[in-house]
């Protein structure tokens, strides 16, 4: 049991003392305070300031790929029409001459070929009613040419004799030899991509194209130019189409000369599709570049794991003769990272460094204070 009156003789605190307490916790509390704010401002700032350095370098990621992405397809661009130069350069020859000869075609295909390093092969097939066919075939074989006949090929295939038509184009010039001696009395018109081709090119005197192989590393494209006596087609269109003596033919190998232009430039981790959007046909995919040294990964939509500026695509149309064509460039994985760098993390860094010596020199002083007052 409690003595009465123990409580009574506790020592109890003096006003003085209290008065002396309240100052010191003030000021600590003041003190805790004020460190709690410039902390979460400073943290605050500095996160703002790396989001927003961040949002900026994606932004300049996003314009530099656009250039990257212009630049390829206009390099590619470039290559396909040079290349197409080919064929321009044989109709004006046979346009400039009043008959060529076998040993003329050789000779002036052999320097087109030097100048255009990618054309597969150069062709001449002469326009041939139905009716002229075995005359046709007898005077190819007098002119030294013992096997020649005209041919095509079936679903497998298996090259066999052309079926009878009212008008064939069979290949009776071609160049390189002996590599592309194959195509020697293949009818082009045994094919309706070439017959539509036929048609094009007759009728409008332009170039006209037939695709082949699309999707694959072997996909090629032929060009062919519509000849006519003394040059250009004049008249109606029935008229054009009587007139017509033959065409004149290359063909392109797409993939080998998209790769080659992109490979002169500074490498990149850029994906092209070289895709034909030709009104009036179904879109199909060309070829398909990667560069070699790149990673095979495509960034995937909504990967948190993948920088939203190495997502980006890009479409720059390319006009090649009667086809038009678009060059779809995305960014691959390493993209992003190749032009990101470490000035967002940096000023964070930084920010975060700088808080933490301010709320370090606010805590030292804040002690002092208080020993002051103690």
């Amino acid at each position: 049991m409690v003595p009465a009156g123990a409580f009574e003789d506790a020592p109890r605190p003096s006003p003085a003392s209290v008065a002396v307490r309240s100052p010191i916790a003030w000021r600590a509390a003041a003190n805790a305070m004020v460190i709690a704010v410039v902390s979460a401002a400073g943290i605050t700032l500095s996160i703002a300031v790396c989001a927003a350095l961040s949002a900026r370098e994606s932004d300049l990621i996003q314009t530099q790929f656009r250039v990257d992405a212009q630049q390829r397809a206009g390099a590619i661009e470039t290559a396909l029409v040079a290349d197409l130069g080919a064929v321009h350069s044989l109709r004006a020859f046979y346009n400039a001459s009043r008959e060529v000869e076998r040993d003329e075609f050789r000779e002036f295909s052999d320097t087109l070929l030097q100048q255009h390093a990618h054309v597969a092969w150069l062709a001449w097939a002469q326009r041939v009613a139905g009716a002229e066919r075995d005359r046709h075939e007898e005077a190819v074989r007098r002119d030294g040419l013992p096997q020649y006949q005209l041919l095509e090929t079936i679903a497998d295939e298996t090259v066999v004799p052309a079926a009878r038509r009212e008008f064939h184009y069979p290949i009776v010039f071609v160049e390189p030899m002996p590599s592309a001696r194959r195509l020697l009395g293949w009818d082009l018109a045994s094919r309706p991509g070439y017959l539509a081709a036929i048609r094009r090119a007759a009728e409008g005197g332009e170039i006209a194209t037939v695709v082949e192989d699309a999707g694959t590393d072997a996909c090629r494209m032929t060009a062919l130019a519509a000849l006519y006596p003394r040059g250009q087609p004049k008249g109606s269109l029935e008229a054009r189409r009587h007139r017509l003596q033959g065409l004149v033919a290359a063909a392109y190998p797409i993939r080998k000369i998209v790769a080659e232009a992109l490979e002169r430039l500074p490498p990149s981790a850029i994906e092209i599709r070289l895709v034909d959007r030709t009104a009036g046909l179904p879109d199909q995919l060309l070829c398909v570049y990667r560069p070699a040294d790149a990673p095979d990964e495509m960034p995937a939509d909504g990967d948190p794991g993948t920088d939203r500026a190495a997502r980006p695509v890009h479409e720059a149309p390319i006009a090649l003769a009667d086809r038009s064509l678009v060059a779809v460039a995305s960014a691959m994985a390493g993209y992003g990272r190749a032009h990101r760098g470490w000035g967002p993390w940096a000023a964070l860094a930084v920010g975060l460094a700088v808080t933490a010596l301010v709320v370090v020199q606010l805590t030292s002083e804040g002690i002092q204070r208080v020993r002051l007052v103690a």
